[in-house]
């Protein structure tokens, strides 16, 4: 996954082509699937087989095209991501170092995703969470659109996303190994040039088709 601010941003540059008629609920759906880490709900209902994944496709409402740039991101993304980690062969273990690499490149991006501002703040001040559709604990939900809501209302801090991953229950020592490696990669500016060409790159492929 990438981090928020990285799949607004990109939602907001495939809806031109999406026919978005109520860009609250796209956003609200865009989102939505890492919404599970708060709420815990299996990874497989959010990101598994049968989840949108073709915002161009026909039939889907807003709120599921949303959900599809999201998926769709992921996609086109982890490889990329993994091709920058010193073993990029090695399989993505959750809180393994080649997840706090990847992580850290993905914090990395969100810092430039909210550098470019492709996502007006007032729509980011519209979030709001959908009727729980995996049977999530509302209240859950609805913490989890704040937290979005509050963290991006100005430029994230590291204790912002902090604050964010202890909602997702990672481990403190976990969180500190992943700020340490963030802060590290920002201070390389040549994998700083690196990380800002992956969003382009992915929005070029899917534009292109």
């Amino acid at each position: 996954m990438a981090f928020e601010m990285t799949h607004l941003r990109f939602a907001m540059d495939l809806a031109p082509r999406l026919d978005i008629k109520d860009s609250p609920s796209y956003l609200a759906g865009t989102i939505y699937p890492d919404s599970r880490y708060v709420t815990g709900i299996q990874r497989n209902l959010t990101h598994g087989q049968g989840v949108p994944e073709d915002p161009f496709v026909t039939g889907l409402d807003d709120f599921h095209k949303g959900w599809a740039t999201h998926i769709l991101y992921d996609q086109e993304g982890i490889q990329k991501y993994k091709d920058l980690s010193p073993w990029p062969e090695r399989k993505i273990v959750g809180f393994s170092e080649e997840w706090i690499f990847t992580t850290a490149v993905k914090l990395v991006e969100d810092f430039l995703s909210y550098d470019a501002m492709a996502v007006p703040r007032e729509m980011v001040e519209g979030l709001t969470p959908p009727t729980p559709l995996n049977q999530e604990d509302p209240g859950l939900l609805a913490s989890y659109y704040q937290d979005n809501k509050t963290i991006y209302q100005n430029r994230p801090t590291f204790d912002d996303y902090r604050r964010i991953m202890h909602g997702w229950h990672i481990e403190e020592k976990i969180i500190d190994q992943l700020i340490a490696k963030t802060e590290e990669l920002q201070k390389d500016k040549g994998m700083v040039e690196k990380i800002s060409r992956i969003y382009p790159e992915i929005l070029a492929q899917i534009q292109s088709r």
